[in-house]
């Protein structure tokens, strides 16, 4: 594409930013238009927007053009953590535009597995204009735009300039959707928090606190819990390896299977929970938000489950009944299959019909609604 005079290339931009307010449903902007207008601008392209936060997990990545998906897919499972661009990104100011031949060429890179097993591959990835679009002291945010190195006459300076005349309207729209994701968040850790007897604390991977409710603030006023310079610690060494145990495998894009576990405070039996906060209705680039809920339930306060009433209303059979109880105590799946002499697949298998008939998808439910049955005097 070649433009012939700078009213071109300041219409080019202009269409570029109203492209990215054209936000539908629930979006605050339109960062995958914007992507859109922008690859098809530069015929031949392929443009990505990378979130890049400090974890091993995937990132999200918005992407357009002329790239094969499986590419994107590898990209953002093994060679965004080997990317030597990320870390000269990192190193920059906020609202840099730079071009990869001028800044860092990609002929500088072979050798290595970034360049040897996903650059080189591809036909048009080795050269690229991008701009550094993150807030201080927040995950890097990088829009790009790659482009065979044949097109580099064409393409660099006229996409650098455009996303330097477009730097102020895309930094507003990165503070303005970062501030609606916070509010959104703030409304989902409210709705958590209210109205549960059992402590809740909100936390991130690094074990940050972002709030809690009456019972986790009684916890840690009896001590059984405490915040070291921001981040929550449970006075108890082995929940707190389980629970650093949790948020390693989260990590890692992992789920543990031990998401639950049982140990006694105070001669108390409390159950441990540790599940994510559903952010995925974020719109946005913000959306993926890597909070977790710990619930902590005090076994000892809840009423002796009348189990012969909740098989009779339920149906269970007396080996689901027996399967129930143990759940319901604290036990794991394999602990409860190993006290009835059961193989773990029996015993998968038999919750799973629990669940059906109870109505319940996750043992933590299951537990819930054993603990808060009324009995039969009460019925």
């Amino acid at each position: 594409m070649r433009l012939r005079n700078q009213t071109q290339v300041d219409r080019l931009s202009d269409d570029f930013c109203r492209s990215l307010t054209k936000g539908e449903g629930n979006e605050t902007f339109n960062w995958q238009g914007a992507l859109d207008f922008l690859v098809a601008s530069f015929p031949g392209s392929f443009g990505a927007i990378l979130v890049q936060r400090e974890t091993k997990r995937k990132p999200p990545i918005l992407w357009s053009g002329s790239i094969d998906p499986q590419a994107i897919h590898a990209y953002c499972a093994h060679f965004t953590h080997v990317n030597p661009w990320i870390d000269l990104w990192k190193r920059l100011p906020s609202g840099s535009v730079k071009i990869s031949e001028q800044f860092s060429p990609a002929s500088q890179l072979k050798g290595k597995e970034f360049y040897e097993d996903w650059l080189r591959p591809l036909s048009n990835a080795e050269a690229y204009v991008g701009i550094k679009l993150n807030e201080p002291n927040s995950s890097l945010l990088l829009m790009a735009i790659h482009f065979d190195k044949r097109q580099t006459d064409s393409y660099n300076d006229l996409i650098a300039q455009v996303l330097t005349n477009a730097k102020t309207s895309l930094a507003l729209a990165v503070h303005a959707e970062r501030q609606f994701s916070k509010a959104y968040k703030s409304g989902s850790v409210d709705q958590v928090c209210r109205g549960s007897q059992d402590a809740i604390f909100v936390i991130d991977l690094k074990l940050r606190l972002h709030d809690t409710n009456v019972a986790g603030r009684h916890l840690i006023d009896r001590f059984h819990a405490k915040l070291v310079q921001g981040k929550l610690s449970i006075c108890h060494k082995a929940v707190n390896k389980w629970l650093d145990a949790q948020l390693e495998s989260a990590r890692i894009n992992s789920r543990s299977n031990d998401w639950r576990t049982v140990h006694q405070i105070d001669g108390r039996d409390m159950l441990f929970e540790l599940v994510p906060l559903s952010m995925a209705n974020v719109p946005g680039l913000f959306g993926l938000e890597e909070l977790f809920v710990l619930r902590i339930m005090d076994l000892s306060r809840c009423k002796r489950s009348d189990f012969e009433t909740i098989s009779s209303h339920y149906r269970l059979t007396p080996s689901e009944a027996r399967l129930c109880k143990l759940i319901s105590s604290g036990l794991s799946l394999k602990q409860a299959a190993t006290q009835l002499g059961n193989t773990e697949s029996t015993a998968r298998s038999t919750l799973k019909i629990i669940f059906d008939k109870t109505q319940t998808n996750r043992q933590s439910e299951l537990i819930a609604l054993c603990h808060r049955f009324p009995s039969a005097r009460e019925v």
